[in-house]
């Protein structure tokens, strides 16, 4: 079995990192083969003994609000395009829809605006603790 690592000093506030990788189980002389990773690695590197290396990194609070945040985004930037396809549709080719069709669009982008204001209040407030 071999191990890898990799020391760096990063600016602060970081300080020292070590990149690990290992162990690495090498039959008959073979180097690019792994075999059995999680058992030997739980048996050399216990988690009672070795907890930094066990540690999980919690998701930051803007990566889960990005996420949860997503698909309204998605649908904003949907009705966003459609507007400006159908304005320069309407512009160039003379194929205009009727105002009742743009009235709710509109309406349709307003209400998803409103909806992701509120959201995003609601997720900062939640795991941002911005409230």
């Amino acid at each position: 079995m071999g191990w890898s690592a990799i020391d760096a000093r990063c600016p602060a506030p970081v300080g020292r990192v070590r990149l690990q990788a290992g162990p690495l189980y090498h039959p008959t002389g073979q180097t690019s083969r792994l075999s059995n990773w999680s058992s030997s690695y739980v048996w050399l590197r216990p988690p009672r003994r070795y907890p930094e290396e066990w540690r999980i990194i919690p998701k930051a609070p803007w990566d889960i609000i990005n996420e949860r945040m997503a698909p309204v985004l998605t649908a904003i930037r949907g009705l966003e395009s459609e507007t400006i396809r159908k304005h320069a549709q309407c512009e160039y080719e003379k194929k205009c829809e009727s105002p009742e069709q743009t009235t709710e669009r509109q309406h349709r982008l307003e209400q998803l605006h409103t909806t992701a204001k509120q959201q995003k209040k609601a997720l900062e407030c939640e795991f941002a603790k911005i409230c």
